[in-house]
């Protein structure tokens, strides 16, 4: 999926992702699309604490991520 940053914090290695508005990279379906069922959601992401501070990652970047799973709801491999 791709998508921007929406907010990070350096101190504890955890952010939020904006998802872009493509409906169908989102998971959704055509028809889900088009009947107006989509709502934006914002992924929540985590960077290990040894790194957090050495990562540059500002509001509004770009960012390319795996799609949640259900589980946790966090992205996983960051690509930026």
């Amino acid at each position: 999926m791709k998508g921007t940053f929406n907010r990070y914090d350096s101190k504890t290695g955890k952010g939020t992702i904006t998802p872009d508005a493509d409906p169908v990279a989102q998971g959704f379906s055509l028809g889900a699309a088009a009947a107006g069922v989509m709502f934006a959601q914002d992924y929540p992401f985590s960077i290990p604490l040894a790194e957090a501070g050495r990562v540059k990652i500002k509001k509004g970047k770009a960012v390319e991520f795996d799609k949640p799973s259900k589980a946790d709801g966090e992205a996983t491999n960051l690509k930026y």
